[in-house]
């Protein structure tokens, strides 16, 4: 079983609304994410809230397999939010790995999920990573030998140092769309 963590908890500064709850066509990111994570096969889903915590916690209410963690440090960074999800998932049971996943890669589709899964062998410390604009990054799966780690980030550093640390314990996955995340609103110059 491979978990996911979905990245909720940012409170969206530059974008200047709750990144999360923007909509594409009836969905919002976050519930879209989080249905792409659960088509895929992950379970369970955590989804890692913090800013505007109890609307973005109501767009994936009711949805099978999925759980939220609400993440009172956000303001502290992804690396804290991330800490908080895979925390959560220890508590939580077995699992060979977890899938860390941000809302804001509207390029993320079924197959990028999949082929992220297929890559993963399913070794301990094992991770399978996106490869974009010559770097390594989300969505990224860390094989269970890396959850003590994962739960020791903190501040505004994500996961990047750990995907970094030993290129050969990682099998990259060629996405270029993944460079193309949403960090401003569509005529603010993003």
């Amino acid at each position: 079983m491979i978990a996911a963590c979905v990245l909720a908890a940012g409170g969206s500064r530059r974008f200047g609304a709750t990144k999360q709850l923007e909509r594409i066509g009836d969905e919002s990111w976050v519930r879209r994410t989080v249905r792409l994570a659960t088509e895929a096969g992950c379970a369970p889903v955590l989804v890692v809230t913090g800013a505007d915590g109890d609307r973005v916690a109501s767009e994936v209410d009711g949805m099978p397999g999925v759980e939220t963690v609400h993440h009172a440090g956000w303001q502290d960074g992804m690396g804290s939010s991330i800490a908080a999800g895979v925390r959560a998932l220890s508590e939580d049971g077995p699992c060979r790995g977890v899938l860390l996943l941000t809302c804001d890669q509207l390029a993320l589709d079924r197959e990028v999920l999949d082929r992220v899964l297929d890559a993963f062998d399913g070794a301990p410390r094992r991770i399978a990573a996106c490869a974009y604009a010559g770097t390594v990054g989300i969505p990224a799966l860390f094989g269970r030998g890396w959850f003590d780690r994962l739960a020791e980030l903190d501040g505004d550093r994500g996961a990047k140092a750990l995907l970094l640390e030993d290129p050969g314990l990682r099998t990259d996955v060629d996405w270029p769309a993944g460079a193309e995340d949403r960090d401003q609103r569509r005529g603010s110059g993003g």
